[in-house]
């Protein structure tokens, strides 16, 4: 079956403040081996991850019959609290294998995608309560519900995680309300005589969204784009 693997690499995201030394090792029926090491600084190059070529690990793992033996550790030699975690181990920050089973330009996505929809990554990007949801028949200032779903508008061929996303927007009138106070008040009483000072209703507290992505050369990427939901709306 190792005839099948075009590459496999694994990825991990260093959660530490210093530069710190990891090493990765390979643990199978012969014991442990050494693989490589990196600086845990180098991931600010790629957007806070790091990948390390496994693809001969792999195979090899494939070729043998060790079964549940086989996994890969990292370790950390300078790391000076060794209770306290130096890479992401849950969420959308947890240590993942991306496998190819074809050159990237023939199956750009491959099989890594399988992993993301599965149940065992679970992302960070879940779904809040707005703090104020518009209700059926609300006409005040309120925040709308919206999903966004990246297969409609063509992205999923490219955004491997999440499949959509609530992005929601703000709807409603900010007249009659008393909830926002004096300020509030005082916006209503120039627009009186001025229709420019008319409050709207807009955004008052957005939230970021995490996406892990493929680029044109089969490679992963996590960014977190900020500003992305709307969670709360407010008279401005």
């Amino acid at each position: 079956m190792e005839k099948f693997i075009y590459s496999a690499e694994l990825w991990f995201y260093p959660v530490t403040s210093e530069s710190e030394l990891l090493k990765v090792y390979r643990n199978d029926a012969n014991g442990k081996t050494f693989i490589t090491s990196r600086y845990s600084n180098i991931s600010r190059y790629n957007d806070g991850w790091i990948n390390i070529d496994v693809t001969s690990v792999v195979k090899n793992w494939l070729n043998g019959n060790e079964g549940l033996l086989n996994s890969i550790k990292i370790s950390c030699k300078t790391c000076k609290d060794k209770e306290i975690p130096f890479i992401g181990t849950t969420g959308a920050l947890k240590p993942f294998l991306s496998i190819n089973t074809a050159k990237p330009k023939s199956n750009p996505k491959s099989g890594i995608e399988n992993f993301f929809k599965s149940s065992s990554f679970k992302s960070n990007n879940f779904k809040s309560s707005p703090v104020n949801a518009c209700r059926k028949q609300s006409t005040h200032c309120c925040v709308e519900e919206f999903y966004i779903n990246f297969k409609e508008i063509g992205w999923s061929d490219w955004i491997i995680s999440p499949q959509g996303y609530t992005a929601n927007y703000c709807r409603g009138t900010c007249f009659g309300m008393d909830s926002f106070g004096y300020r509030l008040k005082i916006l209503q009483k120039l627009s009186e005589e001025d229709n420019s000072l008319i409050p709207c209703c807009s955004p008052g507290k957005m939230s970021s969204l995490t996406i892990i992505y493929q680029d044109s050369n089969g490679y992963l990427h996590s960014v977190i784009l900020p500003n992305m939901r709307v969670e709360q709306c407010q008279c401005f």
